[in-house]
């Protein structure tokens, strides 16, 4: 496999892994779980709106870079 290949294939890994957990991380906001950005002072936290936009922003990066938007 050549290193272009190979490099593709772990944007689509990371893509995937990102994009899984931002889909827990709303699965756990849509049922009350309060969830805090890391580092952050605690109170800070994220809302289901900001993570279904992450959601969306992941799945179309994924999307464009696999070729199908």
């Amino acid at each position: 496999m050549d290193t272009t290949q190979a490099a593709k294939d772990r944007i689509t890994q990371v893509l995937k892994k990102h994009l899984e957990l931002a889909q827990e991380q709303l699965e756990m906001a849509e049922q009350g779980v309060l969830l805090s950005i890391e580092g952050a002072p605690e109170g800070v936290n994220l809302t289901k709106e900001a993570l279904a936009i992450r959601v969306e922003q992941l799945q179309g990066a994924l999307d464009r870079h696999l070729g199908r938007g």
